[in-house]
């Protein structure tokens, strides 16, 4: 009996280990909060463009890398921040440059800088292409659709 209590034991530690080492990253972080507080989900617009570059971004100090995509509306170029690579691995061609989109999402406050230019940035929500969604990112509470992966 004694050697059963140890088992279940040692099992449900194992468990628990390979679940935090491999569990949902984005429930439960500070980036999952930093990233919600900077949706602003009383800053929702929609804007249509053409994209001139698709690319990836590595965060200082971390392993992880995300996409971004630079469009050109009739009014201004925008810094267009889709997310995680890991979660957006399908995204090969499925937009590409040179493809009219239209992106819903958040204004960021803080500009992005890209190479020799700074500009505005959207955080998506949903990506358009032919008035037909594309990307789903967001529910409308601003909350990323990789979380819980």
């Amino acid at each position: 009996m004694l050697l059963c209590h140890g088992l279940l034991k040692l099992a449900i530690l194992l468990a628990l280990t390979a679940s935090a080492a491999h569990g949902a990253p984005w429930d439960n972080s500070q980036r999952l909060k930093k990233m919600a507080a900077s949706y602003d989900v009383n800053n929702i617009e929609t804007v249509e463009g053409v994209v001139e570059e698709l690319y990836e971004i590595t965060p200082h100090k971390s392993p992880n890398y995300g996409y971004h995509m630079i469009i050109k509306t009739d009014k201004e170029e925008l810094n267009i921040h889709l997310g995680p690579g890991w979660y957006l691995k399908k995204l090969d061609n499925l937009i590409v440059k040179g493809d009219t989109v239209q992106v819903t999402g958040a204004r960021s406050k803080e500009p992005m800088t890209h190479g020799n230019s700074t500009l505005r940035s959207i955080r998506a929500a949903e990506v358009k292409k032919n008035n037909v969604v594309v990307l789903k990112l967001r529910d409308k509470n601003g909350k990323p659709a990789w979380s819980g992966y």
